[in-house]
């Protein structure tokens, strides 16, 4: 793989990432160890992530979903400024 001058684009990844382990979280990981291998940054968006905390929010359903949903956006907005081209596995809704 080449690069223009000597730059690889910074990709971000949004996909579901292992645990759980299943088949788009095992294609995630090889796409973010493959690219790694050949020196494309790759910048990894879990949209599967699992609560930091056990507060109440995550115990009725949909203050679960706005919480995850919201976390979700921030950390995407964040790595997007940072990405020059955006990867979606979908089929994860």
């Amino acid at each position: 793989m080449s690069s223009r001058g000597g730059v690889f684009p910074k990709v971000c990844l949004v996909a579901p990432f292992a645990p759980p382990y299943g088949g788009m979280a095992v294609q995630a990981e090889q796409w973010v160890g493959q690219f790694g291998k050949h020196g494309l940054p790759i910048l990894p968006v879990r949209v599967n992530r699992r609560p930091t905390d056990v507060s109440l929010w995550y115990r009725v359903p949909v203050m679960r979903t706005a919480t995850n949903l919201v976390r979700f956006l921030m950390e995407f907005s964040r790595t997007m400024d940072r990405s020059d081209v955006v990867a979606i596995f979908t089929g994860f809704f």
